[in-house]
């Protein structure tokens, strides 16, 4: 399966030792050049962690960094990551993309995209037997506390789903 991945997968799988999971899971996975810079160029500037980890994990493994043209959805009320995977998901055919936020969510929906989220990583990795279930609530627990944003309700609806498998 191919993926196009925005900043917030990255910098969670990152923060938790988890980036891995991605190259395990996907048989490509693209960036667009402004997620890159986002996470790595200004992330490095600002001397985070996260951002040398995933510049060594793109190095590492030779994940693409592609430049892509947003001027197409200008007037579309997201942040240049996300229409950036957007865009190069388009242009590149693939369905799958990698966003957390909702508002980019719901827009990649109308481009007939699959946005999936990095609980969704977390939990394939885990029915892929990568990960235990006690990992998986572990990890969830980990990025809420490393920043996660996530609505309470939907939280709840996972945790209870990880307790049924």
């Amino acid at each position: 399966m191919k993926i196009i991945t925005d900043s917030s997968p990255l910098i969670f799988l990152s923060k938790i030792g988890k980036l891995y999971l991605l190259k395990e899971l996907f048989d490509e996975i693209l960036i667009p050049s402004s997620v890159f810079n986002e996470t790595v160029t200004i992330g490095k500037e600002k001397m985070l962690e996260d951002a040398f980890v995933i510049e060594n994990f793109i190095n590492e493994n030779k994940i693409p960094v592609k430049n892509v043209d947003i001027g197409w959805l200008k007037d579309v009320p997201l942040g240049a990551g996300e229409k950036a995977v957007i865009s190069l998901a388009r242009k590149e055919g693939i369905e799958n993309v990698l966003i957390d936020e909702s508002k980019a969510r719901t827009i990649a929906k109308l481009f007939k995209l699959k946005p999936r989220g990095t609980l969704w990583v977390l939990a394939l990795a885990n029915s892929r037997d990568m990960i235990s279930r006690k990992e998986l609530k572990e990890s969830v627990l980990r990025i809420i506390e490393k920043g996660y944003r996530i609505k309470e309700d939907i939280l709840a609806r996972f945790l209870m789903d990880i307790e049924r498998r």
